[in-house]
């Protein structure tokens, strides 16, 4: 090949970068599968040790989540991140999350009637209250415990649940954890085509679940959270706010037993007419409730991308002032 027509150096080395993440995925798919088949064959309560010992590893080797959820965790916790209170939940996180992931394999394989069992529900009244306004509900999910149970359990017990998910690459991962999700009858759509089916939901007067904790996409606000400014989603006031439906909160703590504790919660917004300012007031208020929760199970807070700026992180985190824990109902979260 000439000399002017070679690919330039550069351009090779972009190429092989972008490249990395998808590789990477189809790594990941292939596990997933295989584990998905030994599950079969091996006890729950093994399958869960061997996550546990595979999340030990990520906090070590995962560099930028481990940064991400030790600087998090610091303003929580109001502590340095070299704290071991800090590094010990963040440890913890980590755990949580990879058996996250045996949940997330195994849910196919579950009867409804097994996962409705699989978790006790406090509030599970906040819910059907809110449902049967006819506008449909916002159920604003936190990436605490196992977040994603929450929505399945919600969809076993007969509400038509509609979930946005991020496409992952390639897409035979994508495919292969929206099937598993579905299992239970939640409509996962990616977030390019989730405007449409969010709206078609909420008239139909179903369930659609948003983040509350994690901007994914969309618009954002500067909310105080824990004491600290953070853009947060504004997606569960807005759809509030545009359809008149209630926000309800939900969480799946994981116990020590291998069951989960539901929490749902109910969100009082409120509506003056200037949509700016009732969607930034009413996120405020959502990050508030987020907080309670947050704070009752800090080591179950999977906040593996930076919340705040890159101050927050830091040992000045341990000069914020310890603030009250937030309250519903007159009751702490826990």
């Amino acid at each position: 090949m000439a000399a002017g027509r070679r690919r330039p150096v550069s351009a090779v080395s972009e190429q092989a970068i972008a490249d990395v993440p998808v590789t990477r995925n189809y790594v990941l798919y292939l596990l997933l599968r295989s584990l998905t088949w030994m599950m079969r064959f091996i006890p729950l309560s093994l399958a869960y040790a061997l996550a546990s010992g595979a999340g030990f590893l990520a906090f070590y080797v995962v560099v930028p989540a481990r940064r991400s959820i030790l600087a998090n965790l610091s303003v929580v916790l109001t502590a340095s991140v070299r704290d071991p209170t800090v590094r010990r939940a963040a440890r913890e996180a980590f755990r949580t999350d990879a058996r996250n992931w045996v949940d997330t394999l195994r849910i196919g394989r579950l009867t409804r009637s097994q996962l409705i069992d699989l978790v006790d529900v406090d509030g599970w009244e906040h819910l059907v209250q809110a449902a049967s306004q006819g506008r449909g509900v916002v159920l604003m999910l936190v990436h605490l415990g196992n977040f994603d149970l929450v929505g399945q359990v919600v969809a076993a017990k007969g509400f038509q649940v509609t979930i946005p998910v991020e496409r992952m690459e390639p897409p035979v991962l994508f495919d292969f954890l929206a099937v598993s999700r579905r299992s239970q009858g939640v409509d996962v759509v990616p977030l390019d085509h989730a405007p449409r089916a969010m709206l078609r939901a909420l008239r139909a007067g179903q369930v659609v679940a948003v983040a509350g904790d994690r901007v994914i996409s969309g618009r954002t606000a500067q909310v105080p959270f824990f004491g600290r400014p953070a853009a947060l989603p504004t997606g569960a006031a807005a759809l509030a706010r545009r359809f008149g439906a209630p926000v309800v909160m939900a969480v799946g703590i994981r116990l020590p037993s291998g069951r989960f504790h539901g929490i749902i919660l109910p969100i009082p917004l409120e509506l003056t007419g200037d949509e700016k300012v009732d969607d930034t007031e009413n996120t405020a208020r959502i990050a508030r409730v987020i907080e309670a929760a947050i704070r009752a199970h800090p080591e179950q807070w999977l906040a593996f991308s930076p919340v705040w700026d890159s101050g927050a992180g830091t040992d000045a985190a341990a000069s914020i002032g310890r603030h009250s824990r937030a309250r519903v109902g007159g009751k702490d979260i826990s």
